[in-house]
């Protein structure tokens, strides 16, 4: 299954909140216990870059003064650190990290080596989607996800081939992303967004 940039943000947007640190103290993230280890793919690196020019979410400081900075979140699939303000920081025992609202500015996903017109290419048979419907309203804070595929397309032996209908997917985000897992080297422009393709996923018709 190949994700385009705007549904491999929705995918990728469970993993950002279970680094919040706040949720980490309360102990309701399923990242909880992960720090410093592998928890996904190697394939995915994430990064924080709160000093983009133009990026809305681009902050020098934090809500009490705070200079932001460049991070590293997961690199190579290991945490490399959960995100704390000064509140939470506090109650956590942690040093803060200047996030306000525990939330990056502006996460970025590392690209990948493959383009993805050659990701295509590499579908025996699969399907490529471009939109969701009913994907924030699954138990996204679990990685639990139960959805339509809004618009998606049949892909034969490298090539699209017709658009598929009353199709819905389903499965875990943490688990599909500690799994292989490939991003692609191109980024769609807004948010600097890659195509993420999965080997399997489990796809059903509702006819």
């Amino acid at each position: 299954v190949l994700l385009a940039p705007a549904v491999a943000r929705q995918f990728i947007s469970p993993i950002i909140g279970g680094l919040n640190g706040r949720d980490v103290f309360k102990g309701i993230s399923p990242l909880k216990d992960k720090l410093g280890k592998q928890a996904f793919s190697k394939t995915l690196s994430i990064s924080d870059q709160p000093h983009l020019d133009y990026a809305p979410g681009s902050a020098a400081f934090d809500n009490v003064g705070l200079p932001t900075k460049p991070v590293t979140l997961i690199d190579q699939g290991i945490i490399q650190m959960f995100l704390y303000d000064y509140d939470s920081a506090f109650l956590a025992g942690a040093e803060p990290t200047a996030h306000s609202g525990c939330a990056p500015y502006n996460a970025r996903i590392s690209p990948g080596t493959c383009t993805s017109d050659n990701m295509l290419k590499s579908m025996k048979k699969g399907i490529y989607i471009q939109s969701l419907l009913g994907f924030g309203q699954s138990n996204l804070g679990n990685g639990d996800f139960s959805c339509n595929i809004a618009v998606g397309y049949l892909v034969e032996n490298g090539e699209i081939s017709g658009r598929i209908k009353n199709a819905m997917m389903a499965g875990n985000i943490f688990q599909l992303c500690a799994n292989e897992m490939h991003i692609s080297s191109d980024l769609e422009a807004n948010f600097q967004t890659p195509h993420i393709l999965f080997p399997e996923m489990n796809i059903t018709s509702k006819s």
